[in-house]
């Protein structure tokens, strides 16, 4: 599975989602992505997940979405999420 972030550099509050999708690949639970849709590849993959503002959060397996967050979500939904998957 992937931890999709996507994110934004004039975003408030993308650091800590993306501080926490850092954590999470750290202890191994998920592969994470960062995402920039200021940048042209970014903004081609946002708009393949159907992304309308930052932070935003997809967890995928392959091709199929799992979960989306938007907004900066709580560390233990995601885990949640995980392993139930």
């Amino acid at each position: 599975m992937i931890l999709k972030i996507f994110s934004q550099p004039m975003c408030h509050a993308c650091p800590p989602a993306k501080e926490l999708g850092n954590k999470l690949e750290e202890q191994g639970l998920v592969k994470v992505e960062q995402i920039d849709v200021s940048e042209p590849n970014g903004l081609e993959q946002a708009r393949k997940y159907g992304v309308m503002s930052t932070p935003h959060l997809v967890l995928v397996n392959g091709e199929k979405i799992i979960k989306e967050w938007v907004g900066a979500p709580d560390k233990e939904e995601i885990i949640e999420n995980l392993k139930s998957s």
